[in-house]
């Protein structure tokens, strides 16, 4: 069960639609819906001229009202409890401290990627939760095709470590969900693939989450906009997945599925590593 949700609101552009979407699934879930941006303080190193600073330091202020309102408006109209949090931190601390936050939480709700933020290549909030955090993440596009979130659920299962920590992660959604989509991509099942789904259905059905198999492929379309496609076929709101990839000098790298979905995501997408 979810009983604490942390919202990570780094930026005006999507605080409104990751607030709504965690207060939405705080209210359906009885959790404590936590809100959460840190401002950034410039290090200095050398000299730089005072307005540069005061200009970044308004910058910030306003940004953090923006954000702290809308997180605020969400959770008062779902009706649930909730706190803000807001600390100064230098550079790239702000955000370590976001995902060290995370680490409390059963469920982070967060941005896709932000390409409208100047500063979203410098912290990549969604891949840093994702891989340093530990817990589950559903991360919430800007504009997404449905207002629902969580009624029609798609499942990324290919038998991996990283698919069934996902899946399983996820069974508070998928248990009140409508229905469950099982997508595997291949032209045909091999018997080992079989296998692996019809035991996984299997497994989820004693959580009485049933789940249709869905064999996908042949297109001739990578894997990720292989599952984008019948994500929007099957006119799903959410998808479930398990993230590849691994940090190596705190760059991190994604498998080719992984970044697709990063990069052209069109509804909620639930996350684990």
């Amino acid at each position: 069960m979810f009983k604490t949700i942390l919202a990570c609101l780094p930026s005006p552009n999507t605080a409104e639609a990751v607030s709504l979407a965690a207060a939405k699934l705080a209210q359906e879930h009885g959790a404590f819906l936590i809100g959460a941006r840190n401002t950034v303080q410039i290090k200095v190193y050398g000299s730089i001229p005072s307005d540069i600073l005061s200009r970044h330091a308004e910058r910030e202020r306003s940004q953090a009202e923006q954000c702290q309102a809308a997180f605020h408006k969400a959770a008062n109209n779902f009706g649930v409890a909730h706190e803000w949090r807001s600390r100064p931190a230098e550079d790239t601390d702000a955000f370590r401290d976001i995902v060290a936050q995370s680490r409390t939480a059963d469920l982070v709700v967060a941005p896709a990627k932000d390409h409208q933020d100047p500063f979203d290549p410098w912290y990549d909030l969604p891949e840093h939760l994702t891989m340093d955090s530990g817990r589950p993440l559903l991360l919430i596009p800007q504009k997404r095709r449905r207002e629902t979130i969580g009624s029609r659920i798609a499942i990324a299962w290919n038998g991996s470590r990283e698919a069934a920590r996902a899946a399983f992660d996820a069974l508070p959604l998928l248990q009140k969900a409508g229905s469950v989509h099982l997508l595997v991509i291949a032209n045909d099942l091999t018997t080992a693939q079989r296998e692996s789904a019809s035991e996984f259905s299997a497994a989820l059905a004693r959580h009485e989450v049933q789940a249709e198999l869905v064999c996908i492929g042949g297109n001739g379309l990578s894997d990720g906009e292989e599952l984008l496609a019948h994500v929007d076929q099957r006119d799903c709101d959410m998808l479930v997945m398990g993230f590849y990839g691994h940090s190596r000098l705190r760059e991190i790298v994604f498998g080719g599925a992984t970044r697709h979905i990063l990069r052209a995501m069109t509804v909620p997408v639930f996350a684990s590593h």
